[in-house]
């Protein structure tokens, strides 16, 4: 596959190895060490390829291009999408490869960016002017030229989430009534694998809702993005409430510490049974969540939000966040 220009060579690569040398450059967060056993399992499970454009040996763009094993809808998602100096020519370029690819391949669908593993790295395009201070878990960060290229090929925004930071500080929840409820944690990492890892996996994939589902074949990466959490974080990134009645649990929580920001944790999944939904359980979770971490040094909170989602957006309401920050995911059918 060559571009137009002669000197630009558009490379190739499926050898787990050969991409790993590379990833880095399509990445605005950093590639550390220690992250990378996570970042090859998805990529791995995935069958993914990287897509390089050089200049005689500088390396201008990059981007993995990837499929869903489980989806019949022949879609090809791309992720780690960056390119030297983000200039909008190069962008072009990587952008028409993208399609070629997708033609030559017989996708019907293109969508992205969603950067594996997403519980590290994130999904969708920075649609903001500015971009959080520093690297923060799951906020990849942009130039708005690349929303704009984007837009000029015709890709469609199919997903849009602002994300909101807060200092950890006590919150009131006193407007429910919380008899009937038992919220706990794990008392250790080793409980919460033995006895409680199993209900959380059912009940998040269960409940999650459409307009949230982002990361392809979310359930077979479950247990490897449950590693990353139980290696980072603490049993306080688990959150579980109980029925009194019935002695069954009926809303969990997941958290996301921040490999890049010790002191920062992520909202990132509350489930509630759908017969005890509207009575405050994801408050009941945040609170207990923040409650917990301050007396361990943790300081700040954050969480994406989405407004079709009403539980999301009336949690996001009710907390002193900062400024949102927005971020696009993009389709094109071909």
């Amino acid at each position: 596959m060559k571009s137009k220009k002669q000197e630009l060579k558009v490379i190739l690569l499926n050898n787990v190895d050969d991409i790993m040398k590379y990833i880095s450059h399509g990445m605005s967060l950093p590639c550390l060490p220690a992250l990378k056993k996570y970042i090859r399992y998805d990529i791995e499970y995935y069958n993914t390829i990287s897509l390089i454009i050089k200049e005689k040996d500088e390396i201008k763009g990059h981007v993995l291009l990837y499929s869903d094993k489980t989806d019949d809808e022949k879609i090809l998602y791309f992720g780690h999408f960056q390119v030297a100096n983000h200039l909008g020519s190069f962008i072009e370029i990587l952008i028409k490869n993208i399609l070629e690819f997708a033609r030559h391949n017989k996708f019907k669908i293109i969508r992205g960016p969603i950067n594996p593993p997403t519980i590290i790295y994130g999904w969708g395009f920075l649609n903001s002017k500015h971009s959080p201070p520093q690297p923060t878990a799951r906020l990849p960060t942009n130039p708005l030229i690349y929303v704009e290229k984007f837009g000029d090929h015709r890709f469609i925004p199919v997903k849009q989430d602002v994300h909101r930071e807060i200092p950890i500080y006590e919150i009131s929840i006193n407007e429910y009534d919380y008899s009937d409820y038992e919220y706990f944690n794990p008392k250790t990492k080793e409980e919460f694998v033995e006895k409680y890892y199993e209900i959380l996996e059912d009940m998040q994939l269960r409940n999650l809702p459409k307009e949230v589902a982002v990361t392809p074949s979310a359930a077979k990466l479950f247990k490897s993005h449950h590693k990353f959490i139980l290696e980072y974080g603490n049993r306080y990134m688990f959150d579980f409430v109980r029925y009194k009645k019935t002695n069954e649990i009926i809303a969990s929580g997941l958290n996301v510490p921040d490999p890049f920001r010790r002191d920062h944790v992520i909202f990132y999944s509350y489930s509630v049974e759908k017969e005890h939904r509207r009575k405050g359980l994801a408050m009941l979770m945040l609170k207990n969540t923040l409650d917990n971490l301050k007396p361990l040094g943790w300081n700040y909170a954050s969480g994406r939000f989405n407004s079709k989602v009403k539980s999301s957006w009336n949690t996001a309401s009710k907390v002193k966040a900062s400024k949102a920050i927005s971020y696009i995911l993009f389709e094109k059918i071909l």
